[in-house]
């Protein structure tokens, strides 16, 4: 899990816990340098979750859009698609 910079945990509908790693999208993606977004795993319980991540050594917030980068447009031409 080293290819991920941080973590952030979600709690999903239908009482589902889901673990996430942020990285950086590879040059030879039209992201390339935009932070990327990538399920790992999900849980039935928030100490299963826990658990898991104490075992991995990884540390993470719970999600929100505070914490989530934004994802910029900026590769986008601003003309339209004719």
């Amino acid at each position: 899990m080293k290819k991920y910079k941080y973590f952030t945990k979600e709690q999903k509908s239908g009482d589902r816990f889901c673990l996430y790693g942020w990285g950086t999208y590879p040059s030879y993606s039209v992201l390339a340098g935009q932070s990327s977004k990538s399920y790992l795993r999900s849980f039935d319980t928030s100490k299963e979750l826990e658990a898991f991540m104490s075992e991995k050594g990884i540390s993470g917030e719970w999600s929100n859009q505070w914490v989530e980068p934004q994802i910029s447009l900026n590769h986008l031409s601003d003309e339209g698609d004719y």
